[in-house]
């Protein structure tokens, strides 16, 4: 009887050997501080092989015609049904309506093409009858997708992680492996994406110039990372004010409005005007 090959279990070995390490490189560990005391902070984080983002949040312009518009008109046309009101003989028509709805989000939020992240972002919904609806997300960062490459997103924060394992020996009892844990949040992303972090945490100034409020410290960043390391947070004062505005029909997009907070006006932008074109921004 012929003796069993063993080639085939030391390829399986040789395999595993040398499989593993790339594989273990493949995955980097990043932390966040606040950008200005050096001190780790909880971050969301947004990574992939291309963000195209800002700092700031987005202004959104549906017309009368646009789909989003629609769904609230009829909310408002059936109210007084739902209300219990009954048109007995007549008719009851809805002349005028206003709708105006704030919120406040910790995370990432997604509307039509573009993501916000942030702690304590605000989507402000307004709504007229005959005229349009606004959606207004103030947010530390947006992200378009469209000219993005986004491949996964999360949040590190504070938690104990386990990062080794030490051995505490005790005379006449004998030695046992205790973990040693790191409690730096941090988040494991595939090496050589572009990462974008935004820090929940470190705002050290916030002050209120021309209407609108900017804020100095824990601002986002963007990274391309290819080893373990720590990200500084964005040291320069930045806003939660709407950049752009986006203009939609019952097309689509049909316009974009570049916003310059500091100056309080807007500029179309695209489709490429044949005269330039500016607004009020607040």
């Amino acid at each position: 009887m012929k003796p069993r090959s063993v080639f085939p279990i030391v390829a399986l070995l040789l395999t595993f050997l040398l499989v593993s390490p790339v594989t273990a490189e493949n995955v980097v560990k990043i932390s966040v501080d606040d950008g200005r005391t050096d001190h780790p902070v909880a971050f969301y984080y947004v990574y992939g092989d291309h963000i195209e983002w800002w700092q700031g949040g987005a202004k959104f312009i549906l017309g009368t015609d646009t789909p989003e518009y629609k769904v609230i008109e009829e909310f408002m046309l059936a109210l007084p049904s739902k209300l219990g009101i009954k048109v007995l003989t007549g008719e009851l028509y809805l002349v005028e309506g206003y709708v105006r709805a704030k919120y406040i989000f910790d995370g990432i939020v997604q509307f039509k093409d573009y993501m916000f992240v942030d702690r304590g972002g605000i989507v402000l919904v307004e709504w007229e009858y005959g005229t349009g609806l606004n959606i207004t997300i103030y947010s530390k960062a947006a992200i378009n997708l469209t000219a993005s490459q986004v491949d996964g997103y999360g949040f590190a924060d504070w938690k104990k992680r386990v990062i080794r394992y030490a051995e505490i020996c005790i005379p006449m009892i004998g030695c046992k492996k205790q973990p040693i844990y790191d409690s730096t949040p941090t988040a494991e992303i595939p090496a050589g994406s572009e990462v974008l972090v935004v820090p929940v945490e470190g705002i050290a100034l916030e002050e209120d110039y021309q209407g609108y409020t900017q804020y100095l410290g824990g601002g986002p960043n963007l990274k391309r990372v290819d080893v373990s390391r720590r990200i500084r947070g964005g040291q320069i004062f930045w806003d939660r004010e709407p950049d752009y505005w986006l203009v939609y029909d019952k097309t689509g997009l049909s316009e974009v409005w570049k916003v310059n907070n500091w100056f309080n006006n807007a500029v179309w932008i695209w489709p490429m005007p044949h005269e330039v074109k500016v607004a009020k921004a607040r």
